[in-house]
């Protein structure tokens, strides 16, 4: 009985805020419906995305350091910008936010492959940030490599899109620029897009 009047009540609920996106207006006494659009062009990038995608690219620009190992370095960074990017990926469809949601999709294979190279020392990912066991993590693999590779070209890509009004050396790896390279970038890093 309760699962039926929360059906219900969302049922109505949903229905009140589906008709809360149109106004009516009045035209010589006929009623005329205009939706609404709430929707947000990405051409007014805020600030702060322009100031994220040209910080993590002097960032990425640095690795490696010396400060730790090569891979630990990208491990380190691909963690950090994936906690940034959160703001930056808001289900929009559109192309820079499928450019944010790349970039967040080679920050997890960096990390994932961070775990695979620990995963031997600790199953649960214990390991991972365990550099007194460094000398026993496994070596670097291509998929680390080759995905930190294309976090530094669509880094730059984005930086020459947003900052640089897309003037500038490119790899083509953005969709917002329609770069001839951005598929093949997914595909070389087996990014499934839902359609």
């Amino acid at each position: 009985m309760n699962l039926h009047k929360f059906l219900v009540t969302g049922f109505l609920v949903g229905g009140l805020l589906v008709g809360c996106d149109y106004e009516q207006t009045t035209k010589d006494d006929e009623y005329v419906e205009t939706e609404e659009d709430y929707s947000i062009e990405w051409e007014d990038v805020s600030v702060g995305a322009k100031e994220f995608v040209a910080d993590a690219l002097v960032e990425v620009n640095k690795v490696p350091s010396g400060n730790y190992e090569e891979g630990y370095e990208q491990y380190l960074l691909a963690e950090k910008i994936s906690g940034g990017l959160r703001g930056y990926i808001r289900g929009e469809g559109d192309n820079l936010e499928k450019d944010f949601t790349n970039l967040f999709m080679i920050t997890s294979i960096i990390s994932h492959e961070q775990f695979v190279r620990t995963a031997h020392i600790d199953g649960n990912g214990g390991a991972k940030d365990r550099v007194d066991s460094i000398d026993k993590w496994k070596p670097v693999q291509e998929a680390q490599l080759k995905a930190f590779d294309y976090m530094k070209q669509l880094l730059n890509d984005l930086d020459v899109a947003l900052n640089k009004d897309g003037e500038g050396s490119r790899f083509g790896v953005t969709y917002y620029l329609d770069g001839e390279n951005a598929v093949k970038m997914e595909m070389d890093l087996s990014i499934q897009k839902e359609e």
